[in-house]
């Protein structure tokens, strides 16, 4: 499983996954985590990987992958996005 996102919300994700027995759990964030304490220790305690800077290009669910920007991929049989909030910016005229 691939955890888009690697704050609290992300860690909570996959620390949540492994209970209802998923095996392996990657997080994947364009930052640094922002993730912390508890959250944070108990992921990476229950084995999830954290893997950043990398920037999502695209999921393909046919081909149960996710590539990145970087032009390298990995397979991804469960996505789920946890990227926090989204701002509204149409208030900005380009």
């Amino acid at each position: 499983m691939i955890v888009i996102g690697a704050g609290n919300v992300g860690m909570d994700v996959a620390s949540e996954a492994y209970i209802f027995g998923t095996r392996e759990v990657t997080a994947i964030d364009i930052q640094k985590p922002a993730a912390s304490g508890k959250e944070l220790e108990l992921a990476r305690r229950k084995g999830t990987k954290i893997i950043w800077p990398k920037a999502v290009d695209r999921y393909d669910a046919c081909e149960a992958k996710v590539y990145f920007k970087d032009s390298t991929s990995m397979d991804a049989h469960f996505l789920i996005l946890a990227i926090g909030d989204m701002p509204v910016l149409d208030f900005i005229t380009p």
